[in-house]
């Protein structure tokens, strides 16, 4: 190793040193495209693994070395830096049960490094300041503990294996990182865990049916029934954007003082907002309306000081309804856009829970995705999906090949019809945004607005398919995994 900024001198005086300055990963460790310039380097507190993602979808994850003892810091960066740049140690590889990758994911590198930092947290509270200090002992006791606290045994299980890892990279680092090899590895994990109830637990919280019953209920509402209407107050809204003009014109100030003209002729307020709380002209609307720019609409508006609506309601008729009657009384200006991401939401429910599909899978959906249905001359039509798949999907080197593999999902009309509303929605070539944001807040959000939709806010929600009080209904994980993913 070579010697150059911030070296970190190993407990055991040996000359192991990494350069503070160095890339935590080798250009041959990241993706094809990924500019060395975003890598992190070994000297920084917190290490940012995106750059190392294969997949588009990966969320991104960060290691924060701020956050493990002092003392027993560099030891564990150390090995931290082996994790992400050497190859997978054959000890490690030629375990059981074990996926024989050469790099793990960032996924896997996050995983370790937080059981890394519970394990320096336990060792540090034992008075132990140095990786050269862990003897057997050590080991028995710290799978003592894990024993002792309440957990499942796949969590005790991936902490006692994330120290195994930390022993398999030993012969990579200096004499005091250096561990002595876990009991398990020769007497098996099983041995070290306690007795449990024998129930197949998940690692994902499920959906309760009271839940998940009531959200698909108004997610295939919104996409059945009103999409058309919000697809319609969506175009409207964009083609009154379009017009709004860069700079001032003649033409659309005459246009806007006699359009201020009627409403103040007529003792009609103007179209308005209601930002938190605070009610105000829709500038941007009557821009549009007129062809004025944002700044001639502001001007006038305030010259005239004319009373103000509490909405801008668009131009468009509504169609849908709940219970013979509009679904909402009209939709307004600046409603147009949340209703289009509430819809996009509703959308990725229904995708999600009647296609089949995992996660990744879904979000790597793009347009056309879903063409015509098929007819095989029988008179049944059958309404395909194509995508990706991902689980198990590797390259030749053991690595998760970055696209995954075809395959091609049979699904319901539902799902047909949900992916052609996603196709006039996005403005890529994904019918999801790979790393969405959005995603979480609005499947929470959406049974609390679902359940009483606008404009009709005294009707109960539609009968739903199925009693959530009967036994026997599966708890449902699928969109939930989607929400947990777009927080990590």
């Amino acid at each position: 190793m070579t010697i150059t900024a911030l070296p970190l001198r190993d407990p055991g005086g040996e000359d192991w040193r990494v350069p503070g300055d160095a890339p935590v990963a080798p250009a041959g460790r990241l993706p094809d495209g990924t500019a060395p310039g975003t890598v992190s380097r070994f000297g920084d507190d917190m290490w940012d693994l995106s750059p190392l993602a294969r997949r588009e979808h990966e969320p991104g994850r960060r290691v924060n070395w701020a956050t493990f003892p002092p003392a027993l810091r560099g030891s564990f960066k150390r090995a931290g830096w082996a994790l992400i740049t050497l190859p997978t140690p054959e000890a490690l590889l030629e375990r059981a049960a074990t996926s024989r990758v050469e790099h793990p994911s960032t996924g896997t590198i996050a995983a370790v490094t937080e059981q890394w930092r519970r394990y320096a947290t336990w060792l540090a509270t034992r008075g132990i300041t140095s990786l050269a200090e862990v003897d057997a002992a050590c080991h028995e006791e710290w799978a003592a503990h894990l024993a002792r606290r309440p957990a499942a045994n796949r969590t005790r299980s991936r902490a006692l294996s994330a120290v195994s890892v930390l022993w398999g990279y030993a012969p990579h680092l200096p004499p005091g990182d250096r561990i002595p090899m876990p009991p398990w590895e020769a007497q098996g994990v099983r041995e070290y865990l306690p007795a449990e109830d024998g129930r197949n637990e998940n690692a994902t919280a499920p959906v309760h049916p009271a839940v998940m019953s009531p959200l698909l209920v108004w997610a295939l509402r919104f996409t059945e029934d009103f999409a058309p209407d919000i697809l319609a107050a969506l175009a409207e809204q964009q083609r009154l954007r379009s017009r709004i003009a860069a700079s001032h014109s003649a033409g659309a100030a005459a246009r806007l003082a006699a359009l201020l003209g009627e409403h103040a002729r007529n003792g009609t307020p103007l179209p308005g907002e209601t930002i938190k709380g605070r009610r105000s002209a829709a500038c941007s609307y009557l821009a549009g309306l007129t062809g004025a720019s944002l700044t001639q609409a502001h001007n006038a508006i305030r010259r005239a000081r004319l009373p103000v609506a509490d909405a801008a309601p668009l131009g468009i008729t509504v169609t849908g309804t709940v219970h013979g009657r509009p679904w909402i009384s009209h939709i307004s200006y600046h409603q147009a856009q949340a209703l289009a991401l509430r819809l996009a939401a509703a959308c990725l429910v229904v995708v999600a829970y009647l296609s089949g599909q995992r996660p990744a899978e879904v979000l790597h959906l793009r347009t056309g995705c879903c063409p015509a249905p098929e007819d095989d001359g029988s008179g049944t039509v059958r309404y395909r999906v194509h995508g990706q798949h991902f689980k198990g999907v590797r390259d030749a080197d053991g690595t998760p090949a970055p696209d995954g593999a075809a395959r091609r999902w049979t699904v319901i009309p539902p799902v047909h019809t949900a992916i052609g509303i996603l196709e006039q929605l996005t403005t890529t070539g994904h019918l999801f945004p790979l790393r969405p944001a959005w995603l979480e807040r609005r499947i929470q959000a959406a049974p609390a607005a679902s359940a009483r939709p606008a404009g009709d806010p005294g009707k109960p929600a539609p009968d739903r398919p199925g009693d959530h009080r009967q036994g026997g209904q599966r708890p449902h994980r699928r969109v939930h995994q989607l929400g947990q993913r777009s927080r990590q």
